[in-house]
């Protein structure tokens, strides 16, 4: 009798350590981990399915979790009747915990995703095809970096420059493909006015770029990284060239300025 009262003793005292172990670790991850807070003790650990949450207006869906096991990705324009509007943060990354709250985020590695014209949003750290910032360099976390083999856009080149991307869904590998059509030379259309961050970052298949008079803005890392860009016509216009904008694009031969160059940013053609 004394023995089963000791061992029963003995099992809810594990499970208190056990409790406390893993709100330790869940802390832990939490402060130490930055922006990748919200994950602790293997919080991607799911079903092997493709997931969805519904937006705050309730009138639309974010893609927020792909499997690793998936190597090609068809998103679609509606879930539940509702389009699908935003890709998530961490959607495609994946963490391996391992003791005291440290791990592994690993950018999955696709032959094939495709976004449909009804995406508006990509957030930021959804793809972790790039190197990040210092701080997250230096958090613990070992990093291991994806690819996408070739992306497809079912849209306009015109919602494509609409789209916000908080963070770039390319690797330098990465072929782009619009209505099925290898995009190689790009004329950004009429109707925009700004180029949003990250649009092109690490486009490697970007070879000429051609901006119309209406452009009044090329905003940060627009086209960093497109190493293989070789010409950019900018049409006659007050244009604003934000931080990083061409840094990297390091066959970019030839720039012509038809316009006023209203301003600058830093390392713009670094």
């Amino acid at each position: 009798m004394k023995s089963k009262k000791l061992l029963l003793k003995f099992l809810i005292l594990a499970l208190v350590i056990c409790g406390v172990f893993t709100l330790t670790s869940c802390v832990t991850s939490a402060f130490m981990g930055g922006v990748f807070a919200k994950t602790c003790g293997g919080g991607f650990t799911k079903n092997d399915v493709i997931e969805y949450e519904l937006n705050e207006d309730e009138k639309s869906y974010t893609l927020s979790y792909v499997p690793s096991s998936i190597q090609e990705v068809i998103i679609p324009e509606k879930y539940k009747g509702l389009p699908v509007t935003k890709i998530g943060r961490l959607a495609f990354v994946r963490y391996n915990s391992v003791a005291c709250g440290q791990g592994s985020y690993i950018g999955m590695e696709l032959n094939k995703l495709v976004i449909p014209s009804s995406v508006l949003e990509i957030e930021d750290y959804a793809f972790m095809n790039e190197e990040l910032g210092a701080a997250e360099e230096t958090s613990g976390y070992r990093i291991s970096y994806g690819s996408i083999d070739k992306l497809y856009f079912n849209g306009t080149a015109e919602q494509w420059c609409n789209i916000t991307f908080g963070c770039s869904p390319f690797s330098h590998e990465t072929q782009l493909f619009m209505n099925g059509s290898l995009v190689t030379d790009f004329i950004v259309p009429q109707s925009v006015t700004v180029i949003g961050e990250n649009v092109f970052c690490r486009y490697s298949g970007l070879k000429t770029l051609t901006l119309h008079g209406g452009v009044t803005e090329i905003c940060k890392s627009a086209f960093q990284g497109c190493k293989n860009l070789e010409t950019a016509f900018l049409s006659d216009s007050r244009l604003k060239i934000g931080d990083l904008a061409f840094a990297g694009c390091e066959s970019l031969s030839k720039v012509t300025l038809e316009g006023v160059l209203s301003d600058i940013g830093g390392g713009a053609f670094a």
